[in-house]
């Protein structure tokens, strides 16, 4: 691993382990995680009994670690994103890849999940994506988690059903966020034992060869480049690489 791929390690795993393990509350432990389910006990585990989480967004530095993790611990990942990062998403576990752009990847999911998708991770968190995956979950309904506050008007489509949430990156730390609106959190100690434990199993993966890193694209600019890399960002939806800018 080269250090430009250890620098875009970090903060997509740890955005990837709040969603899944804490605001999601997947029926798999940090345990199964650690010990890679899928890759020893899959036999034992019949492929219809084991949940299926969708992660819209598959391509994005996020959106891969999620599917690897929810592979490594034993749920069926399905992923939308663009045709030209099919591959992508599916080299790192992907069971189904569905295109974004179509007017029926909704229903091409429920197809695919026969109406019981009941998880959904929204790595892009836009107005439609977030109907995307509203549309995707099946009738019973299931939880919703996003990178970034949600359109509510899409949320009030179905109160009963769907339980929305977002995260916040930063409280995987144990601190208070003291960010403005609804960016500041109250110190959650929880999402940082949380974050210890993720970090100790995914270092065994990582020892293991179980943990493949999302493509990197080294940039120059040092600094400067960096505030580039953020208005880039901002204009655009990244996805297929991750920017990493050297600044010693």
């Amino acid at each position: 691993m080269t250090f430009e791929e250890a620098a875009g390690l970090g903060t997509g795993l740890g955005t990837a382990v709040l969603c899944l393990f804490s605001e999601l509350h997947l029926p798999v432990s940090i345990d199964q995680l650690r010990d890679g389910q899928s890759t020893k006990s899959e036999v034992a585990v019949q492929q219809h009994e084991r949940e299926f989480v969708l992660v819209a967004g598959g391509s994005t530095a996020t959106g891969t670690r999620a599917i690897q993790l929810l592979k490594l611990a034993g749920l069926r990942p399905i992923a939308t994103c663009s045709p030209a990062n099919f591959d992508l998403a599916l080299r790192f576990g992907a069971e189904k890849v569905f295109d974004y752009h179509s007017p029926t990847c909704a229903a091409d999911v429920r197809a695919y999940t026969d109406g019981e998708l009941a998880y959904a991770l929204d790595c892009v968190t836009q107005s439609d994506t977030t109907q995307l995956c509203y549309s995707s979950i099946g009738r019973a309904g299931g939880r919703y988690v996003s990178l970034e506050p949600f359109r509510d008007t899409v949320a009030q489509t179905r109160p009963l059903t769907i339980e929305p949430s977002w995260v916040m990156g930063l409280t995987i730390f144990g601190h208070k966020v003291d960010l403005e609106g609804e960016y500041g959190r109250e110190a959650r100690p929880h999402d940082r034992q949380l974050g210890v434990q993720a970090f100790v199993a995914i270092q065994s993966l990582l020892d293991r060869g179980l943990i493949d890193t999302h493509p990197v694209k080294r940039m120059p600019g040092r600094w400067n480049g960096v505030v580039e890399g953020v208005d880039v960002i901002r204009s655009q939806a990244l996805s297929g690489q991750k920017l990493v800018y050297s600044v010693a």
